[in-house]
């Protein structure tokens, strides 16, 4: 006769929340960061730049802007 192991919580990682990008702005670690789509002129394909170190959310934004 086999036994059937029932699994628990603990043997499955949970999963890291992401961080929320709002407005293209998001806080990565101690500063702040924006993305923009930036089109790749050879190939046609839009890839993300992303672009940080700002002190404050609307330093990060008016860059951005």
């Amino acid at each position: 006769m086999t036994q059937t192991l029932v699994g628990t919580p603990d043997e499955h990682p949970r999963k890291k929340k992401a961080p929320k990008l709002r407005d293209g702005v998001m806080k990565r670690g101690t500063t702040w960061s924006y993305v923009i789509r930036v089109r790749d002129p050879e190939t046609g394909e839009s890839k993300p730049r992303w672009v940080g170190g700002f002190a404050t959310e609307e330093d990060a934004k008016a860059a951005r802007d």
